[in-house]
């Protein structure tokens, strides 16, 4: 709940302020390319006591179209990929020392973003985006200095893990320098909950509990270069 008020004080904010001339004109368009880093992480009571989560970094890549609407804001379709999860690091039990575990998942995203300039070189973005699951989750162990990779839902009663299709909310700043834009964004989950599942017997696991939620906290800080496409 406390959540929910700080992201609706955040796009009132936005909205309000959203009020300088942006440096393109209206009625133009462009396509915007770009890359750069995801940090993400997991939490949930399902994962064993005897495992420290943190945060991994992947690469996270996609495309923009920008519509400018209005002198002061634009309108963002958004698609990309990225893989997110966490690093697992299980405080010296079953002879693992070196925290090289890692939990991963790829999703496929279509989002709809509305910007608006606070300056004439940075803006504000907050928006919806659909996420599609291209990957099962997967988990890589160090075992004993063997790698062993681990398809979470393909183990009984795994398949409802994570769900094939969800939705977030990104907010996010964006710097323009020329046709370069930087870009900070936050990606608030909205229903990316999901049900752990028990260990199989015998097995090193990052799991002791059946049925608890299971949430991803997702930022991203990436580069992109701006192609005029045509003028009103």
């Amino acid at each position: 709940m406390f959540m929910m008020k700080r992201l609706t004080v955040i796009i009132a904010f936005m909205l309000c302020v959203g009020s300088v001339m942006a440096q393109y004109e209206k009625g133009e368009c462009y396509f915007r390319p770009y890359m750069g880093l995801m940090f993400s992480n997991m939490e949930s009571k399902a994962f064993s006591s005897s495992c420290d989560l943190k945060w991994k970094v992947n690469m996270t890549l996609g495309g923009q179209f920008e519509w400018q609407l209005l002198k002061s804001s634009s309108l963002l379709m958004d698609v990309n990929y990225r893989r997110q999860g966490c690093m697992i690091d299980y405080k010296g039990y079953y002879g693992n020392t070196d925290g090289d575990d890692k939990m991963t998942v790829d999703f496929l995203n279509f989002g709809l973003q509305w910007k608006m300039y606070l300056k004439p070189n940075l803006s504000a973005r907050v928006g919806i985006e659909l996420m599609s699951k291209v990957g099962n989750l997967t988990t890589h162990y160090r075992v004993y200095g063997e790698d062993v990779s681990v398809d979470e839902e393909d183990k009984e009663g795994g398949s409802e893990i994570i769900d094939q299709a969800m939705w977030s909310v990104p907010i996010g700043l964006s710097f323009e320098y020329k046709n370069f834009t930087f870009s900070a964004t936050y990606h608030l989950d909205g229903n990316r909950i999901c049900d752990a599942i028990s260990p199989d017997d015998g097995v090193h696991s990052a799991w002791e509990s059946w049925s608890e939620p299971v949430y991803f906290y997702t930022f991203d800080f990436t580069c992109g270069y701006t192609i005029p496409l045509r003028k009103k």
